[in-house]
């Protein structure tokens, strides 16, 4: 759940942004692609809506809604050249609310996790709170954002969050695939001291009394003192009391001091702080929460491969697995597109799709695209990339299929000729025609007298017409 109201407080300060234009910005800027870390218990808890998997359990009672639902996602953002590491609770996580905390069972998350090995995702295992894994590895640069909907994350030290967006259609909400509602620690007013203090004030996953925070202190008093104590330095000064040297008890009572004085200058002196305020043990978990440390997380075992692990070598494996526990309904053949752009995708940034190319190994094709669109449509041949899909033996498994990529994933990866702009490069088809049947003319019979300069008044004239160069 996180800190009380926290979202109501913020309300306004996300953003909705677009995947894809995000993607494609950052390849540009940075040449890497996106890296975000997933908050695993928040993706299979929220990742699909609940009337959704009631209306869909009465039909399918076996339906493995959940996992189905990740693994759309992923081959979407995947293939939109966003890299994922997903997060998983770890052992340590401790009380929270009053009663142990809420997390996903091992054996719920078996199918999840054989999945993401199948397509190459490195997961990982934090020592506690999987939010304040998240935003470790934000913080130490490793991803650009954490997937989370806990707002402890910003508690944690996360900068950049995003939140499933809805999409409303009628009386029913989706979560969209291309659009993300985006939240960073600068639009939220407060540091990360100051929603420490807020989370104290107001409650959270840590305080007592089951979240309850200050007695006498609601969202309408916590947040403008919050906000003062910020401007203050009151708020960093309380989350590094127990930090700093010296001895925290002392050093606690002199922060009570000046809260209650704040309190007073704002007209809030019927709030009692009590000398239980500000548990050295609550801050701590909330300020300093259990993580790993910076040589661990820089050297993950899962991240020994790269980001991108080629799954090239165990499609048949894959195939089986995604066929087993995945859309029974549908045609032996579905998971070829999907695994196609996945591997495309890789290649494109990390492989030499291009010399492949080059070499008439594969059938790719660039189709539509819409103006101002960062994405292209493009025709591949399964076979080119997916070598072992010849021993499955499934029939159309080798048709072409067709996937959207990023311009400038596809630009980086393929031969430069190919992005000639149609008009032009149908010119030049018909100047070479032309050139071709006028050398045929030529070996077949001697040119007459001045045939020479006329022949090249008519390649002039022909190259004004198709807008090309005269020489």
């Amino acid at each position: 759940m996180g800190i009380n109201q926290f979202w109501q407080v913020v309300a306004g300060a996300g953003e909705k942004t677009d995947l894809v234009e995000m993607s494609s910005r950052h390849y540009q800027s940075h040449g890497r692609p996106l890296r975000v870390t997933i908050d695993t218990p928040y993706w299979m808890f929220h990742n699909i809506d609940d009337k959704k998997v009631e209306e869909i359990r009465k039909k399918t009672p076996a339906a493995k809604l959940k996992e189905r639902a990740v693994l759309n996602r992923i081959f979407w953002l995947r293939s939109r050249n966003i890299e994922i590491i997903f997060v998983f609770d770890g052992p340590k996580r401790g009380m929270k609310r009053g009663k142990e905390a809420k997390t996903l069972h091992p054996d719920k998350t078996i199918i999840l996790k054989e999945m993401l090995r199948h397509l190459g995702v490195p997961y990982h295992y934090a020592p506690a709170e999987a939010e304040a894994e998240c935003s470790k590895l934000q913080k130490l640069g490793i991803v650009d954002a954490v997937w989370s909907g806990d707002s402890d994350a910003f508690m944690f030290g996360c900068t950049i969050l995003w939140k499933f967006y809805s999409d409303k259609r009628g009386n029913q909400s989706f979560k969209s695939n291309e659009a993300i509602e985006k939240y960073t620690s600068n639009r939220n007013i407060l540091s990360r001291e100051g929603i420490v203090l807020f989370a104290l004030l107001s409650g959270c996953d840590y305080t007592p009394d089951i979240g309850v925070g200050l007695q006498g202190v609601g969202i309408q008093k916590a947040f403008p003192i919050a906000k003062a104590a910020d401007a203050s330095g009151l708020a960093r000064s309380m989350c590094d009391t127990f930090t700093a040297n010296g001895n925290p008890i002392e050093m606690n009572k002199c922060k009570r001091a000046r809260l209650r004085g704040q309190l007073f200058d704002m007209g809030h002196s019927s709030v009692k702080v009590p000398n239980t305020f500000s548990d050295p043990s609550i801050v701590s978990r909330c300020y300093k929460p259990i993580v790993s440390t910076d040589e661990v997380l820089k050297n993950l075992p899962c991240l020994r491969q790269g980001w991108s692990r080629s799954f090239e070598d165990d499609i048949p494996a894959t195939w089986t697995f995604l066929l087993h526990h995945f859309y029974s309904n549908l045609p032996v053949t579905w998971p070829v597109k999907h695994l196609t752009a996945l591997e495309m995708n890789r290649e494109l940034v990390f492989g030499n799709l291009g010399a492949r190319i080059q070499q008439h190994w594969a059938g790719i094709k660039l189709k539509s695209k819409r103006k101002h669109d960062p994405c292209t449509t493009v025709s591949v041949q399964p076979l080119l990339l997916l070598c072992g899909l010849e021993a499955l033996g499934v029939a159309d498994s080798d048709k072409e299929v067709e996937y959207r990529f990023l311009d400038c994933v596809l630009r980086q990866g393929l031969p430069a000729d190919m992005f000639a702009p149609p008009s032009q490069a149908n010119n030049k088809r018909k100047l070479d025609a032309v050139q071709n049947q006028q050398i045929r003319k030529k070996r077949a019979s001697a040119p007459a007298a001045g045939a020479g300069e006329e022949e090249r008044r008519g390649l002039e004239h022909l190259r004004r017409e198709c807008g090309l160069p005269l020489t």
